[in-house]
């Protein structure tokens, strides 16, 4: 999923958009109100109807593709799924993964991991992954 120089390397533009940068300082900023990418990508900001920023919500989908990638099965299986998180792990999970992808796919923004979160995390750093 990220290279050793921190680079995505699975990627879907499904849900992508154009920011405009603020010409005073050069800063993109902005919020979405409509998501245009798969529902079992979506994070519960993006379900309930709120604004949301992109960073945020491209951890979840990661969230989301890690989970699926390691247990050849999606997550959630519906809209209200998602935001309860009603997740069950894999017992054959280990305790590291099981906590990055909670990370990835906490429902509360301001708690979920951002990327440095992600990138750093032990379960990345190990090499017998």
């Amino acid at each position: 999923m990220i290279d050793s120089d921190r680079r995505v390397r699975l990627i879907d533009f499904g849900s992508a958009a154009y920011i405009k940068t603020n010409n005073t300082n050069n800063k993109r900023n902005g919020t979405f109100n409509i998501f245009v990418g798969t529902i079992d990508y979506a994070s519960p900001e993006v379900l309930t109807g709120n604004r949301y920023t992109g960073p945020p919500q491209d951890i979840w989908a990661l969230g989301v593709l890690l989970y699926t990638m390691v247990h050849h099965s999606n997550p959630f299986h519906s809209p209200e799924d998602i935001v309860k998180k009603n997740l069950i792990f894999p017992f054959h999970l280990p305790k590291d993964l099981k906590a990055l992808i909670d990370g990835m796919l906490e429902p509360n923004i301001s708690s979920r991991f951002d990327i440095q979160k992600v990138v750093n995390h032990k379960w990345l750093q190990t090499s017998s992954n």
